[in-house]
């Protein structure tokens, strides 16, 4: 016998998820790594599926998380995100972004690119984020900061 989902208001979960990511990227771009870091699970992942240079592939654990994103502080000057698209799942507890991201490196070089996010909430807290992204633009970005 299949056991029926439960039923979900997908505008309620919508509106969750949506404040959710705000907070995240609001604290992102303000470099507020610590306060950042309560948005996610004791054992959240950030997950980038392809290697490129930097970061990690899998960045596990929230200290972990917020340990290596405090690297950014020396490097950017700005960073904002933009044409941001929320396609919730039926599944409250995932949905996919889509949105564009802008970095001024402290060097002056200005980095952009397209993120597609697929996002899982646990407990009204982030336990899982994987990233796609284009490499090039984000390898010839580690270039130019190593320059």
């Amino acid at each position: 016998m299949v056991t029926p989902m439960p039923s979900i208001d997908i505008d309620q979960a919508k509106a969750r998820n949506t404040a959710i990511l705000r907070s995240y990227l609001d604290l992102f771009e303000s470099l507020k790594f610590e306060e950042w870091g309560e948005l996610w699970s004791e054992q959240g992942k950030f997950i980038i599926p392809y290697p490129v240079n930097q970061p990690p592939t899998i960045i596990a654990g929230k200290e972990t998380l917020v340990e290596h994103f405090n690297t950014f502080k020396p490097i950017v000057a700005e960073m904002r995100f933009s044409d941001i698209d929320i396609i919730q799942a039926t599944n409250s507890e995932l949905f996919v972004v889509k949105m564009s991201n802008y970095v001024k490196a402290t060097n002056g070089y200005e980095y952009k690119n397209k993120l597609v996010w697929f996002v899982k909430i646990e407990d009204d807290k982030i336990s899982e984020i994987l990233e796609y992204f284009d490499p090039v633009a984000y390898n010839q970005f580690v270039k130019e900061l190593s320059a």
